[in-house]
C-alpha cells in the first residue's frame, strides 16, 4: 500500500467528520484516512480545547489547521 498525501483540505474534513461525533473507523471508512492519522488530527484539536460534538473554529478547521 502506498501513502498519499494529506492535505489541509483532507485534514479539515477529517475534524469536521470527528467534530460531528463520527467514530474513528467510521471517518475512516468514509474518508479513507488512516486511523492513526484520524486520531493524531481529534488529538491536534483536542490539545487547543476542542471536542468532539462542540462547535468548530469560528474560522473552521481548514482555516485552524494552516494557522
Amino acid at each position: 500500500m502506498t501513502r498519499r498525501k494529506l492535505t489541509v483540505r483532507d485534514a479539515g474534513e477529517i475534524l469536521e467528520h470527528w467534530q460531528a461525533g463520527r467514530s474513528i473507523r467510521a471517518i475512516n471508512r468514509s474518508l479513507g484516512a488512516s486511523r492513526p492519522i484520524i486520531r493524531k488530527y481529534a488529538a491536534i484539536a483536542e490539545a487547543h480545547g476542542f471536542k468532539a460534538g462542540a462547535p468548530p473554529p469560528t474560522e473552521g478547521w481548514r482555516t485552524f489547521l494552516e494557522k
